[in-house]
């Protein structure tokens, strides 16, 4: 749960800072899918067992209230996603 906290608290912080690139505005909201809400690595063949498995991370986004624009998104478990290489 910790990890959570940790996760929603830096997203809360980031947004109070945040201005849309789009409009100006500086009323940022914190958003999550509502289904599908898992984020795979590309380079995985299986898909989870469980909505919320551990090993996959949870998305969250920047979103402005105005006009809407998706600023930033992250994930809550990012080291599961190895660097791509060519």
């Amino acid at each position: 749960m910790e990890k959570s906290t940790n996760f929603m608290e830096n997203l809360i912080e980031k947004a109070s800072s945040a201005v849309c690139p789009k409009c100006g505005c500086d009323k940022i909201g914190i958003g999550r899918p509502f289904s599908m809400i898992l984020v795979a690595p590309v380079n995985e063949k299986r898909l989870p067992k469980a909505p919320f498995a551990k090993d996959y991370g949870v998305e969250a986004s920047l979103v402005c209230s105005n006009c809407g624009y998706v600023i930033e998104k992250y994930v809550d478990n990012p080291n599961v996603f190895t660097p791509t290489r060519r």
